[in-house]
């Protein structure tokens, strides 16, 4: 009697924990939060749309600059495997600015710098889990992220097809205890490709990023396949005053469920002068790490000091 009483314990126990088992995380003994809630850089440099770069480089000699601010709704989210209720929202709302700067070096070779800063967010963290009862940070840094890109194909002054390869690679500044960036520095290599016709342009971009390997609870995340790709039209184009829309679709393919974050975004955008200002929305396409149910965002962006 009393082995079939603690075999029928045991299937319980089992049913309970499966229960409370999440899927973009699940109790388990452990949950990292160096992971970056929110993905979006935006794109700096000639020929950019929103976060998707073109092939364009800055020229020698002169500096281009890129700053978004964009308020994000529900990044991430922890839910129970079985039913997708759910558990608790370690990062609910932030509003995050971006500052980038794209330097000119030699012909068709540019380094640019950049960092995120969240500077409001409000979430569970992990209280609720179990785990650590620590209340999230308000503010914080993300990932400073350093860059070098190289033009090799085609005439950026020209209609037509333009290819570069960049190398991006980051480092944590005080981010990663509160679902704001990595634990360590990562590296991706980035083929870039547009293609200009008219007042059309499209951009597509594919890397692979190399990350330390983190849990959170059934989700695990580390290596993965980074891609975006978009298209822009303009609309109006005066000397002083420019018009147009821009669509573009980004995410990461990593090797576990709730890996895989997919984002559509749009924008309307003006040119003032030299500069360039994109006002729009985004949402993501499923509810994995990073893909916000969705975002508000601005980004102004210019070059300045062209040589002739």
């Amino acid at each position: 009697m009393r082995s079939r009483l603690t075999a029928v314990s045991y299937q319980l126990s089992a049913l309970l924990l499966a229960s409370t088992a999440l899927a973009q995380s699940a109790t388990t003994t452990s949950a990292s939060t160096a992971i970056p809630a929110e993905r979006f850089s935006p794109a700096v440099g000639p020929a950019s749309l929103i976060g998707v770069e073109g092939a364009a480089v800055t020229p020698a000699g002169a500096v281009s600059w890129a700053g978004s601010v964009d308020w994000v709704h529900q990044p991430l989210t922890l839910r129970r495997a079985f039913s997708g209720s759910d558990v608790s929202r370690p990062v609910r709302d932030a509003l995050v600015t971006d500052v980038a700067l794209e330097f000119g070096l030699w012909k068709r070779i540019a380094a640019a710098v950049g960092v995120p800063v969240v500077l409001y967010q409000a979430g569970d963290r992990l209280r609720g889990t179990g785990l650590d009862e620590t209340a999230l940070a308000t503010t914080v840094a993300g990932d400073f992220r350093v860059r070098v890109k190289a033009q090799l194909v085609g005439d950026v002054s020209r209609p037509g097809l333009h290819a570069a390869i960049l190398l991006q690679v980051t480092a944590p500044t005080n981010g990663q205890h509160d679902f704001a960036a990595h634990d360590s520095a990562t590296v991706e290599p980035r083929v870039v490709v547009d293609g200009q016709w008219g007042r059309l342009t499209a951009g597509v971009s594919v890397g692979a990023r190399f990350a330390n390997e983190r849990t959170l609870f059934l989700t695990r995340l580390g290596d993965e396949l980074t891609w975006a790709a978009g298209v822009g039209a303009s609309v109006i184009e005066r000397s002083r005053l420019g018009a147009g829309l821009v669509v573009e679709g980004a995410g990461a393919v990593g090797g576990s469920d709730g890996s895989r974050p997919v984002e559509l975004r749009g924008a309307v955008r003006l040119r003032l002068g030299p500069v360039g200002v994109d006002a729009g929305a985004g949402a993501g396409l499923d509810r994995d790490a990073g893909a916000p149910a969705w975002r508000l965002f601005l980004v102004a962006r210019s070059t300045i000091g062209l040589t002739k």
